[in-house]
C-alpha cells in the first residue's frame, strides 16, 4: 500500500470517527436547556421545522419572496434571516411549553415531562385511539395525532388544569366572578328577536335613492308601509326579515347594514334610506322582543373559565420573566431548516 493510499484511508477513518463523535455528541448534549428540561438536536429540529410554513408566509407577505431554497433561509431581510425568524418563533413556543410542563409537574398533574418520554406516551395515546376505533368506540378528533398535535393537545389540557387549580385556590374567586358578571353584563345579554318589513328599490344608485326618499315622504304623509311597497318596491311587495339571538354573521349574506339599522329602530319606526349591495332599503320594525340578560348562575361556570385563563396567563408571564434558559451555540448554529 503506497503512502497516498494510506493517508486517504486514515483520513477517511478520522472523518468517520469525527462525524460519529459529533453525531453522538449532538444527541447527548442538549441544544437548549429550559429550567430542568433538556432539548436535544432531534427534538429541536422538530420544533424548528414546525415554523417553516409560518416563516415562508411571513416573508412572502412582507418581502414578496417566492423561492424558498437554501439561500432564502440565510439571506437577510431588514437585518434578520428567515432562519433566525423561525428559530425565534420556535424558541418562544418551546419555552412556553416547557414552563407549562414544569409547572404541571410541580402540581402533580404530570409525572414525566422530558420530550423523549412524551414521545413514548404519544405512541401509546395513538394506540389507544386506534384500539377504541377498532372496537367501534367513539373518539373525538383525528384517530391518529401527529406528535406536534399531541404536544399542543397536552399543553392545552395542562393549561386548563392549572388555571382551574389557581381559581380553586383563590378564596375571593366567587366575589371576583360576581364582580366580573356585573361589570360585563353586555357579554351575557341576548338581543331580543327583531322582525322587520322591508321596501327594496333596485337599479341605478341615484335613481333608487330618489325613489326611496319619495317612498319615505309618502309614508310620513300617511301612506301605509304595505301600500308604499306596492307602489315603490321593485318587486311590488314587502320583504320580511327575522333576526334572532341565534343569527350568525355568516347568515346575513351582505345584509349587515339591514341588521344594524333594525337594531337601532323601535316598534313601528321607519328607517332612513339604507344603502346595501342589493339596493336601497326602507325598513319598518313589526316586532321587537325585549333584551334578555342571563342570570349569574347560568353563566357562572363560563365566567370561572374566563377568570381561570386570566389567572393562568398572569402566572405564566411571571414564570416566563423568571425563566432561565441556555443555548449551546455550536449545536444551535449547526441545525438548519430542512
Amino acid at each position: 500500500m503506497n503512502g497516498k493510499k494510506k493517508i486517504l484511508i486514515i483520513g477517511s477513518i478520522v472523518f468517520i470517527l469525527f462525524f460519529g463523535w459529533f453525531l453522538s455528541r449532538s444527541y447527548q448534549t442538549p441544544v437548549i436547556t429550559v429550567g430542568t428540561q433538556n432539548i436535544f438536536a432531534d427534538e429541536w429540529k422538530e420544533f424548528l421545522q414546525q415554523q417553516k410554513s409560518a416563516a415562508t408566509v411571513y416573508y412572502t407577505e412582507n418581502y414578496g419572496c417566492t423561492t424558498f431554497d437554501n439561500s432564502f433561509w440565510t439571506t437577510e431581510y431588514n437585518g434578520q434571516t428567515p432562519l433566525d425568524y423561525a428559530r425565534n418563533r420556535a424558541l418562544d413556543e418551546l419555552i412556553d411549553g416547557c414552563i407549562v410542563l414544569e409547572e404541571a409537574q410541580k402540581e402533580g398533574l404530570i409525572e414525566n415531562i422530558d420530550l423523549r418520554t412524551l414521545k413514548k406516551e404519544w405512541k401509546g395515546f395513538n394506540d389507544q385511539r386506534q384500539s377504541s376505533v377498532s372496537q367501534n368506540g367513539v373518539v373525538y378528533g383525528p384517530v391518529e395525532y401527529s406528535f406536534e398535535n399531541y404536544y399542543r393537545h397536552l399543553i392545552s389540557n395542562l393549561r386548563n388544569s392549572l388555571g382551574e387549580k389557581l381559581i380553586q385556590e383563590d378564596p375571593e374567586a366567587e366575589t371576583r366572578a360576581k364582580d366580573f358578571y356585573h361589570e360585563n353584563l353586555d357579554m351575557f345579554t341576548t338581543v331580543g328577536d327583531i322582525h322587520a318589513s322591508a321596501l327594496l328599490i333596485e337599479g341605478e344608485k341615484d335613481e333608487s335613492y330618489r325613489l326611496a326618499q319619495q317612498a319615505k315622504e309618502a309614508i310620513e304623509k300617511g301612506m301605509s308601509f304595505e301600500q308604499a311597497c306596492k307602489q315603490y318596491a321593485t318587486c311590488g311587495e314587502a320583504q320580511f326579515f327575522e333576526f334572532t339571538s341565534l343569527t350568525q354573521k355568516a347568515d346575513l349574506h351582505g345584509l349587515s347594514e339591514v341588521y344594524a339599522a333594525c337594531s337601532q329602530l323601535q316598534m313601528g319606526e321607519i328607517s332612513e334610506v339604507i344603502e346595501t349591495q342589493q339596493g336601497m332599503y326602507l325598513l319598518e320594525i313589526t316586532r321587537r322582543d325585549e333584551v334578555q340578560v342571563m342570570e349569574y348562575e347560568e353563566v357562572k361556570n363560563r365566567i370561572r373559565d374566563i377568570l381561570a385563563a386570566e389567572y393562568l396567563d398572569a402566572h405564566l408571564r411571571k414564570l416566563r420573566d423568571e425563566c432561565v434558559f441556555q443555548v449551546q451555540e455550536q449545536l444551535w448554529e449547526s441545525i438548519q431548516m430542512m
